[in-house]
């Protein structure tokens, strides 16, 4: 039954309900009186995830202007962004950790620097631990011992944005900065290796 007519009644098999068909990130309660979802396989969602490009795609052709995704109040989505609703550990969950930008008030207690927005997210990977792939951008630049840095503290992933457009090259400096291998297409490899791409 819909929560706006009566908030304790779920709606079950016998009474022609679909429980088994609604589907959560995890197999966990939302309360006593709510019946628990079956947790979705990797194959779902990214089935899931498939719906909603083709959907994106048919809104275009169809004319319309704006495209919003609804990912708040508890819906599937939501889901997906919360510890308490989605306990799965596995490659599809990533969470990017960005800050600022909507309120000019922020200028005063976010201050930009070498990887400013690194103790939000270690605070988040903190509290998350393994559940859930945390990353990091803003201020990660002029060399690879800033990433590295983060990355040994606790973070998954570092991300570099704005600093590839000064520098394509990026990867490969901090690269050589930290004495790590990696591998490209010889086509680019050359360039960076001169002469012939070595393997």
């Amino acid at each position: 039954m819909a929560p706006l007519l009566e908030r304790t009644v779920t709606a079950e098999k016998a009474n022609g309900g679909w429980p088994d068909k609604v589907y959560a990130p995890s197999a966990l309660a939302y309360n006593q009186a709510y019946l628990v979802s079956p947790a979705m396989t990797v194959q779902q969602i990214r089935d899931f995830k498939q719906a909603f490009d083709d959907a994106a795609l048919r809104s275009v052709k169809a004319g319309l202007d704006l495209v919003e995704i609804h990912a708040a109040h508890g819906y599937l989505l939501h889901q997906f962004l919360s510890p308490v609703s989605n306990s799965q550990a596995d490659e599809v969950d990533f969470l990017d950790v960005s800050s600022g930008g909507i309120r000019a008030k922020q200028e005063t207690s976010i201050k930009s620097g070498d990887g400013y927005r690194a103790p939000f997210a270690l605070e988040i990977k903190r509290a998350v631990g393994n559940v859930l792939l945390v990353c990091m951008v803003g201020g990660v630049k002029k060399t690879g011992e800033i990433a590295e840095r983060f990355l040994q503290q606790g973070l998954d992933v570092v991300m570099c944005g704005r600093w590839f457009q000064k520098n394509p090259g990026l990867v490969y400096q901090f690269a050589d900065e930290l004495g790590v291998k990696i591998n490209m297409s010889t086509q680019y490899g050359r360039a960076f290796q001169g002469g012939r791409n070595r393997r």
